[in-house]
């Protein structure tokens, strides 16, 4: 029996309407779906405000320390009334022929022995010892070390060297007062 005359054309018009219908969504509807529940509407909120953190304030600088890595100790005072030069004694500041010291630092060495030997002061050029430039000859120098008091007249003249060199000790036990900087010293003496 022949087939029929449509029956050839059935699958050429049914496959477009497949294609139709898989690109349409099959069966879906235009319309959209509705939410089972209610949908949550946002409230205006306050808005936060920046709280001010305060300003970090920078560090300060340490103060230099002296030549070298040694800790000076305070351990006395030293006094010359008639030029108004009082500092404070200070022990431990390292190499007593190296040593330079900073800003109001005097630094004490007891280099005595027996009879002989010298007391040595080292101070910078704008610490205290800097006004023994003023002193006139027999104007009195007096220390305190622990509870021990010293005493010796001044000279009145000063010398001057590169600093890490010595000179010879007077007999006595002298006491050297030196101004110093990290090249030069300014040497006043002082006598029993």
């Amino acid at each position: 029996m022949p087939a029929p005359a449509n029956a050839a054309r059935r699958p050429a018009i049914f496959a477009p309407v497949i294609v139709v219908a898989l690109l349409t969504g099959c069966g879906a509807t235009s319309t959209a779906p509705t939410p089972t529940a209610p949908l949550d509407t946002p409230t205006p909120s306050a808005i936060p405000t920046a709280t001010p953190m305060p300003t970090p304030t920078p560090t300060p600088s340490p103060t230099p320390t002296p030549t070298s890595g040694a800790t000076p100790v305070a351990v006395g005072t030293i006094v010359v009334t008639s030029i108004g030069m009082n500092g404070r004694l200070l022990g431990g500041c390292g190499a007593d022929l190296t040593y330079v010291p900073t800003g109001n630092q005097v630094c004490y060495w007891n280099d005595t022995g027996g009879s002989g030997g010298f007391y040595l002061f080292a101070g910078s050029t704008t610490g205290p010892l800097a006004a023994l430039s003023r002193a006139r000859a027999g104007a009195t120098l007096t220390w305190t070390v622990g509870a021990k008091s010293y005493t010796r007249i001044l000279s009145g003249t000063s010398m001057t060297f590169p600093l890490d060199t010595g000179h010879d000790v007077a007999p006595g036990q002298p006491a050297y007062l030196q101004v110093r900087t990290t090249t030069t010293v300014v040497e006043y003496e002082g006598h029993p």
